[in-house]
């Protein structure tokens, strides 16, 4: 199976613009170009819902009342997140 990045559509979700930036860079070094952004853990879930993502890098510790665990697991639970969605969790925190 290859694996075409213009293809990927990865989603990037975190609270620090700082942090949205840093990773897109990241990304955009690995030839990836088709990124999106959310902000807040509502906005994840609506874009999940308008389109499928290959990839979604999510920060764990939201400044909201969802943490990244708990939205992906409301992902699950709403059955809008595709099998193949690789979610990877982000965090700056170190405790």
């Amino acid at each position: 199976m290859s694996f075409d990045r213009n293809l990927c559509k990865v989603l990037v979700a975190d609270d620090s613009r700082l942090v949205t930036s840093s990773v897109t860079a990241i990304l955009r070094q690995l030839d990836l170009s088709d990124i999106y952004y959310a902000y807040k853990p509502f906005e994840v879930i609506n874009l999940c819902k308008q389109m499928h993502f290959d990839l979604v890098i999510c920060d764990y510790n939201f400044q909201t009342q969802l943490n990244g665990f708990q939205l992906l697991e409301e992902l699950k639970h709403a059955q809008i997140l595709p099998a193949h969605t690789t979610f990877v969790f982000l965090t700056g925190e170190n405790d």
